[in-house]
């Protein structure tokens, strides 16, 4: 095992550096093929093909657990056929009901929305502190987020509060589609702010920040005085991301006709 130093508690003395998951080791079923889709190429994803790298101490891969992850995977259930948090949803009285999209409160319905801020904001320092290697071989570059970086490590250190100029959008899915996939997280600019959105199995996540944020997205936020949990389709939100699942889908369709 490799030491270094840690890059979240940032101890000068060095530590063995364990193998840390982009996205959660939970998200890889051991008992479902799944295939995966970059835009550059389509396969069947293998066990060794998970997105691992040497990067966190012990202690710090059991921060990230215990502060969100766990919680988080705990009511989206990625190895059962049941997922909790819909199913509750789906029966309980919404804050502001809307066809398309209604909101909930977590304290309402006992979710720790903290838990489900840390995991989100966790997946997007991950993705800002190393290169990842994909599935086909493909390095993904770390994220650029400049004076945005230390305050989100302060914050999964708790030794301070949310960073004022972020907000965790927490969407829990009505379509099947989005129940079958997960993706990395992906970033684009939106009104006026870094945009990062993940899908986790029926959970789309999305993390946003700016110095100039409309108060539209603050209020919207997880861990805001309205505890902010959402129900409905997610397939207008990440019709990119959802359009590579679609391409890829078809591509597998033709060759698997082509071989017959």
């Amino acid at each position: 095992m490799p030491e270094g130093i840690c890059p979240l508690c940032l101890d000068v003395k060095e530590k063995p550096l364990h193998k840390s998951h982009y996205m959660p080791a939970a998200l890889y079923p051991k008992r479902r093929k799944l295939q995966y889709a970059t835009r550059i190429s389509t396969g069947l994803l293998q066990n060794e093909n998970q997105i691992k790298n040497p990067l966190l101490c012990f202690d710090c891969e059991q921060r990230f657990d215990q502060n969100g992850e766990s919680e988080v995977l705990r009511w989206i259930n990625p190895k059962g056929k049941r997922f909790p948090l819909s199913e509750m949803l789906k029966v309980a009285l919404p804050r502001d009901y809307d066809p398309t999209l209604s909101r909930y409160s977590g304290s309402d319905l006992g979710v720790d929305m903290d838990k489900f801020a840390y995991f989100a904001i966790s997946m997007v320092w991950r993705g800002s502190v190393h290169d990842w290697v994909m599935f086909d071989g493909t390095v993904r570059p770390r994220t650029e987020l400049g004076s945005f970086l230390e305050p989100m490590r302060l914050y999964l250190m708790g030794k301070a509060p949310m960073p004022p100029d972020a907000s965790v959008i927490v969407i829990v899915t009505s379509d099947e589609e989005s129940r079958k996939v997960w993706t990395t997280p992906s970033l684009h600019v939106e009104a006026d702010c870094l945009n990062f959105r993940f899908l986790t199995f029926g959970v789309l996540f999305r993390v946003m920040m700016g110095r100039h944020m409309w108060d539209y997205f603050r209020d919207q936020n997880c861990v805001s005085a309205r505890k902010c949990l959402f129900y409905g389709s997610a397939k207008h939100r990440m019709p990119e991301i959802m359009q590579i699942f679609e391409d890829a889908a078809q591509t597998k369709t033709v060759e698997s006709t082509n071989v017959t």
